[in-house]
């Protein structure tokens, strides 16, 4: 009988150390996770971080362009118009018919307004 309870004793203690041995080895385990799952949050925050910043930079960026674009827009508008006025004033001149009629005069016109074209051209490219 105290040779069987020895026998329960051993074999209990065994599945005991088992046990025990299975626990420490699963926390172990455990530890080297959560510490590795710490690392990957804090790379994770980082790129997080900079990602915000660069998102920034880009709103920043396209409220830049988009104010650029409305300025293109309004430019563009005027120069619509400024043609369109030249078309009707050209429209309303036949050059070919004054120019016939008028060379010496058609010619100074034409030769003035070459002359401020060159003038517009190279100030605008100078500044």
């Amino acid at each position: 009988m105290i040779f069987t309870k020895l026998k329960k004793t051993i074999i209990l203690g065994g599945i005991l150390v088992a046990v025990l041995g299975f626990a420490t080895w699963t926390y172990t385990k455990l530890q080297d996770k959560i510490i590795s799952l710490e690392k990957e949050t804090t790379t994770l925050q980082n790129a997080n971080a900079q990602n915000n910043d660069t998102i920034d930079q880009l709103v920043l960026q396209s409220a830049m362009l988009s104010s650029i674009n409305n300025d293109i827009r309004e430019e563009n508008k005027r120069l619509e118009a400024e043609v369109t006025d030249l078309r009707e004033s050209f429209s309303k001149n036949d050059i070919g018919y004054l120019a016939s009629k008028k060379p010496a005069q058609i010619e100074k016109i034409v030769n003035n307004a070459t002359m401020n074209v060159g003038k517009d051209i190279e100030q605008i490219t100078t500044n």
